[in-house]
């Protein structure tokens, strides 16, 4: 992804429901987190089937990584988002 960030949405359509079970590798063990993570560059938030992501400019001179893992129960996925560094390094 461009370095400018952006907004990210993606729709479950197998389940009506999933949650977030980890992000980065730090597992989320709060319901009260499970549907909405908030970084410092990236906020992930889940309503019913759809989970949208978004993700801050990075003004660094690194590329980021979002790893973020969900589950419906028995079933587990997971999405990674890389971000590119600032274009002035």
């Amino acid at each position: 992804m461009p370095n400018t960030g952006g907004t990210y949405t993606l729709k479950c359509i197998n389940y009506g429901s999933f949650w977030i079970f980890a992000v980065n590798g730090i597992l989320i063990r709060d319901e009260e987190c499970a549907s909405r993570v908030t970084g410092e560059w990236y906020i992930i938030n889940i309503e019913k089937n759809i989970m949208t992501v978004n993700i801050l400019p990075n003004n660094d001179d690194n590329n980021r990584i979002l790893d973020v893992r969900l589950t419906a129960g028995g079933i587990f996925s997971t999405f990674i988002f890389e971000q590119s560094k600032s274009v002035g390094f």
